[in-house]
């Protein structure tokens, strides 16, 4: 069991956090800044620069999710939470997780059982022999670098299912 530092402690904003919440009554999707309590109806998820800081975005889909998605419209996130009472699918590869994180490009996925990340049929990442603990953060964590470039890395909750062609 390792300890890593992948959220920066050294930052001098307090933790954010964002939401992204889908309203499965009609197309439209009400999405909720956590700080400022603003919410939005749109098809689209609008876009948010969570700045600087360890961020969090938390999202509650009912279904799958590509993490393309995401970083079309959201950036600067260390963490994204699928913690809640709904079985989520998130599909990530390492273009999106370089768009989406900061310049430290770690990403961390907080979830429960139920919760599944699907790296694909994608060579892309390797996977840590060890869990790890993130520091700021509760529970234990696999980790998966990137194989093109180390500098990307990508920790999973133990409770969080991963699926991929390559592990």
């Amino acid at each position: 069991e390792d300890t890593v530092d992948a959220i920066d402690e050294d930052t001098t904003d307090e933790q954010t956090t964002d939401a992204i919440a889908e309203d499965t009554e009609d197309e439209s999707k009400t999405y909720t800044n956590e700080i400022t309590g603003e919410t939005s109806e749109t098809s689209e998820i609008p876009d948010m620069d969570l700045g600087d800081g360890t961020d969090k975005l938390n999202i509650d889909f009912d279904d799958s999710i590509d993490i393309a998605t995401i970083a079309d419209n959201v950036s600067n996130v260390e963490i994204i939470d699928t913690t809640n009472d709904v079985d989520q699918t998130i599909t990530i590869d390492l273009e999106s997780v370089v768009a989406l994180t900061d310049d430290d490009n770690d990403l961390v996925f907080i979830g429960n059982d139920g919760d599944v990340i699907d790296f694909g049929e994608s060579e892309e990442w390797i996977k840590a022999d060890t869990t790890t603990i993130v520091d700021g953060v509760d529970g234990e964590f696999t980790e998966y670098e990137s194989t093109t470039n180390s500098h990307v890395t990508v920790f999973v909750q133990e409770d969080i299912e991963v699926i991929s062609s390559d592990f």
